[in-house]
């Protein structure tokens, strides 16, 4: 089965809204809303994870395990 990027990072995105953290959460949505490309849209999506996990200490264990396995799944894909 495909790794659906697009439900993991809209819960991730629910997830970080629900911390208080809604500035995250427009940066994803706004990445799938206006990427032109799947490809240009998983891009941004982990650029913005990379610095969600850089910038952000106090994730609870299950946003951060969310956010550790999409960014894995992008660093496959991508480099492909």
């Amino acid at each position: 089965m495909a790794y659906d990027y697009y439900a993991i990072a809209a819960k991730i995105a629910n997830k970080l809204s629900s911390l208080g953290k809604d500035r995250w959460e427009n940066q994803i949505k706004g990445a799938i809303e206006s990427g032109s490309t799947g490809t240009e849209i998983l891009m941004a999506l982990r650029c913005h994870f990379i610095e969600i996990r850089k910038k952000e200490v106090d994730l609870d264990h299950e946003t951060g395990r969310l956010i550790d396995e999409i960014l894995k799944e992008l660093n496959k894909t991508l480099s492909e």
